[in-house]
């Protein structure tokens, strides 16, 4: 989960952290003074923007001059065309060609636009030139390296502000740019230099036309700094910044990706060429056409200090950057844009996954893509895809894109990959460079219209509940499934593409049976079976009785490598939203994770490292339920703790790098002994420590010492390089002293980035953060931005589990009176705390006498049988009453931080 999904609803407030959380939507040099709502007339189509633009940025200057030639085409009759145009002082427009001047304009400040009054009839085209001056806002300057740089960049709105122009989501238009700037700076975009002449002792970049494009594909980006570049002859790359020495690695990448990309799609659409700017002071990684804008701390590697991970990231950073090319820039939606934002992600993976790579990186999309996308869209607050606000917010894009490439990828295996990417290639082709609609793809694939329709469409996903109807056949029965178990009456049925492998079957079988209707019977008569091999379906599977569970957990500990290993993640997972849901006994959830002490595969412990986060936060409020955890975690972990070590081994790949990360961690976490003791000692030795483990030693070091451990590595934050410095911040935000937590919050010698994932870290430290931001809010609150504040809240609640906890009415009133929160928003937090505390309480006994059976020598799935009606009864009445958790209030945004070991 590499995203944050909030949604509102009257008591539902849900904070979803994902590993993209940085992802920015938002326009650069956009205030929310200048986010106006009104739309222009669609009387006109702005065919070509043809700017100049004269900047003195060398000298610190915002101020410009400017002139911009627009061709338009007339619509319909009228006698005013309104253009948007925020704090821009126009001297002069002109009608070119019939060279009519003296044009009456007015400028409407409430609605950011300026009318022109000209009578014009349908059909006719006719270029304006308007004249003005204008100053470009504080995001626009970025000040690096002793000087001073222009980079503007459109994602939303925002043009206004440097033009007069129909800025609004989704128009498409040409643009040819021309920059005026001091000889000692140079200029890209968008689009290849086409000439570079002196004027008055000044340089004019000219770029050749852009393609048809929204303005959010639109950038430029005036600085004194040199490219490092890498060319193959074929393809080439160019990347600014100051610390061009780290970038030889992420050159070498973006090409291998470029090569990658090439190679599933037509000559007609490769991509040649590329260029990137990484700056220290960008929060948001911007991905417009051949141009991304990322921070420099995403594509620097040091072969002494940076990890195995920095390679990783460096990898997706750009997978995901190509994939937007083809998928956002070229191809864009003016409406229902998750469908481009989904074929993006699909092929982020997808590339990532056809790379072959030295470390061995194994295929992360369900556990990052498709498993948090089941989660969210199992909310009684879910909307179909189609209906979902368009607005492009961090949340809600990230959720899209993950749902949509779910779909799409389950499709692709029915239809095969050479189909599925030779209907891609065509599709682009089609339309490449134009607006599309959702009803433009499904026809692609016209055999497969109700298909997507029903996946589109629907609300939420099917569960897939698995009966035996006889020795011979078992029956399938699909239904919306719902995180809380209430009554439930959708009718909602789904086009599933049913796989199943059994206990027959050598390999995974290759057979899909489509399930149109509620109810499915399918020929099995082996002893066991799984269902939606590989989980690449966006659907959960519930076998019942949950005797067909236990005989799945029966091969798992004879033989775990029968079942796939995306389908051992997939059970984990399942059995986990299942439980929560009141359609499986914890028992049999508990019992299930016993077989992880056979384990050693990084996709299944990353799916139950998830899991054991929540637990370990939300049992260690009461004394006897944690040691009994902690005993349990111990037998989990200390074989595969045992089997990888403290020592990172010569030629080691990167699934076993992580391995042991996790191992430290938990081993460490479940107090044994071997490993408090290497943490001890390593910390003393620090600087010669493996560089993949300082962060989880650091972590671990910081939780059980002392404050002046803390302070001593706190000191370091600004003496280190960026990736290194990032695994600093996380590791201090281990600390379980609050007031040294506070201390990381506020400290204020950091960049903006930094700032950023210091808020994340520390308040995702689950009671120890939660702890820490309810001091900070009753004495420094008014310090923060609502935004910021929202932020800290939003992991505070979903840390209050104690009872004495559970009454903070007074301390949430405190905050509206600061107007940092309003009364719907005190009612919901209010809500969201009680509602973490209600968890333990009704569980608490059940899972205690788990472990109560499981420490006793005579315990066996014979007991467990025969408990298992009775705990499963109790289990829904007490979700009957309302009182069900989704455990996305809590795990997930603790998980932020557990995850970076990941």
């Amino acid at each position: 989960m590499c995203s944050m999904l909030k949604v509102f609803a009257t008591v539902v407030f849900i904070v979803l952290v994902e590993g993209n959380f940085m992802r920015c939507h938002a326009s650069q040099g956009e205030t929310e003074n200048e986010r106006k709502d009104y739309k222009l007339p669609n009387n006109t189509s702005i065919e070509k923007y043809h700017l100049n633009l004269h900047t003195n940025i060398h000298l610190g200057n915002p101020f410009f001059s400017a002139s911009v030639n627009i061709k338009i085409k007339v619509l319909e009759d009228m006698d005013m065309i309104e253009l948007h145009s925020v704090n821009l002082n126009v001297s002069n427009i002109i009608v070119l060609r019939k060279r009519k001047t003296g044009i009456k304009y007015e400028l409407d400040e409430s609605k950011e636009i300026i009318k022109i009054n000209l009578p014009l009839t349908k059909n006719e085209t006719l270029e304006l030139k308007i004249e003005y001056e204008g100053s470009f806002t504080d995001d626009f300057i970025i000040k690096e390296f002793e000087s001073d740089f222009l980079l503007l960049s459109f994602q939303a709105i925002g043009f206004r502000t440097i033009c007069p122009s129909r800025d609004e989501y989704g128009v498409k238009s040409t643009f040819e740019i021309e920059i005026e700037h001091d000889t000692s700076y140079n200029a890209i975009s968008n689009s290849e230099v086409e000439a570079t002449n002196e004027i008055d002792r000044n340089s004019v970049t000219k770029f050749f036309e852009t393609k048809l494009i929204p303005k959010s594909s639109l950038a430029i980006f005036v600085s004194n700094l040199e490219p490092i570049s890498l060319n193959d002859g074929v393809l080439y790359i160019n990347i600014y910044g100051n610390q061009t020495e780290f970038y030889q690695y992420a050159l070498e990448r973006a090409i291998d990706i470029m090569k990658v990309s090439n190679s599933f799609f037509n000559t007609s659409h490769y991509i040649s060429s590329f260029k990137v700017v990484a700056l220290p002071s960008t929060v948001s990684m911007i991905s417009t056409l051949n141009l991304m804008i990322l921070n420099q701390h995403q594509i620097t590697f040091q072969s002494e200090e940076s990890t195995t991970m920095q390679k990783n990231k460096i990898l997706r950073v750009f997978t995901r950057g190509i994939a937007q090319q083809y998928f956002g820039n070229a191809l864009t939606m003016f409406q229902k844009s998750f469908l481009v934002e989904g074929l993006a992600m699909f092929f982020d993976y997808f590339f990532a996954n056809k790379l072959k790579n030295e470390n061995e990186i194994p295929d992360t999309f369900n556990i990052n893509v498709l498993q948090p996308a089941l989660e969210t869209d199992s909310l009684l607050i879910a909307k179909p895809l189609t209906e979902m606000n368009e607005e492009k917010s961090d949340e809600i894009f990230e959720f899209r894109a993950q749902k949509t490439s779910s779909i799409l990828r389950m499709f692709q295996n029915v239809y095969g990959e050479e189909n599925f990417i030779t209907l891609i290639n065509d599709f682009i082709s089609k339309y490449k460079f134009d607006s599309l609609t959702l009803e433009d793809f499904i026809i692609q694939f016209e055999d497969y219209n109700t298909f997507f329709t029903s996946w589109f469409m629907n609300t939420g996903y099917p569960l897939v509940t698995v009966s035996r109807k006889s020795s011979t056949h078992i029956k399938l029965t699909q239904r919306r499934f719902f995180l809380y178990n209430f009554e439930n009456c959708s009718n909602e049925l789904w086009k599933i593409p049913i796989t199943y492998l059994t206990s027959n079957d050598d390999n995974d079988s290759n057979e899909i049976i489509w399930m149109n209707d509620k109810e499915k019977l399918i020929p099995i008569e082996s002893d066991w079976f799984i269902l939606n091999v590989n989980q690449i379906g966006f659907y959960r599977v519930n076998y019942h009785p949950e005797s067909m569970w236990l005989q799945l957990i029966r091969v798992l500990k004879d033989d775990f490598k029968k079942i796939p290993i995306l389908n051992r993640a997939a059970l984990i997972d399942d059995a986990m939203n299942l439980a929560f849901a009141g359609k499986l006994s914890y028992e049999t959830f508990f019992h299930l994770l016993t077989y992880l002490k056979h384990e050693d595969e990084l996709i299944v412990w990353k799916s139950a490292h998830e899991i054991l986060s929540f637990l370990d936060m939300m049992l260690s409020s009461d004394e006897k339920l944690y040691e009994q955890f902690k005993k349990f975690v111990s037998e989990i972990i200390d074989s595969i703790y045992e089997k990888y070590g403290n020592d990172v081994e010569e030629n080691e790949n990167f699934a076993a790098k992580e391995m042991r990360k996790i191992a430290i961690y938990w081993a460490c976490k479940a107090e044994i002994k071997t490993c408090i003791t290497f943490v001890n000692e390593s910390v003393q030795n620090f600087e010669n420590l493996d560089k993949d483990l300082k962060f989880v030693v650091l972590c671990n070091a910081i939780r059980i010492s002392d404050v002046e451990t803390f302070n001593e590595y706190f000191d370091k934050i600004n003496e280190i390089i960026d990736e290194n410095r990032e695994q600093l911040i996380y590791a201090l935000a281990c600390s379980e002293n609050d007031e040294s937590l506070i201390k990381l919050i506020m400290t204020s010698s950091i960049s903006d980035y930094d700032k950023r994932h210091v808020l994340i870290a520390t308040t995702t430290n689950y009671k120890y953060g939660a702890m820490a931001v309810k001091k900070l809010f009753e004495t420094y609150a008014i310090e923060f931005s609502k935004a910021e504040s929202e932020f800290m809240l939003n992991k505070m609640t979903k840390r209050m589990w104690n009872k004495e906890w559970s009454n903070v009415i007074n301390f949430l009133n405190a905050l509206k009176d600061f107007e940092i929160l309003t009364e719907n928003e005190v009612i919901t937090y209010n809500h969201m705390m009680n509602t973490t505390v209600d968890w333990l309480i009704n569980n608490e006994e059940e899972i205690s006498n788990w472990f109560d059976n499981y420490f006793k020598e005579n315990y066996s799935t014979t007991e467990l049988t025969k408990t298992e009606t009775k705990t499963t009864t109790t289990q829904s009445t007490t979700t009957d009453n309302g009182n069900r958790l989704n455990f996305n209030f809590i795990l997930v945004p603790f998980i932020f931080l557990i995850k970076y070991l990941l």
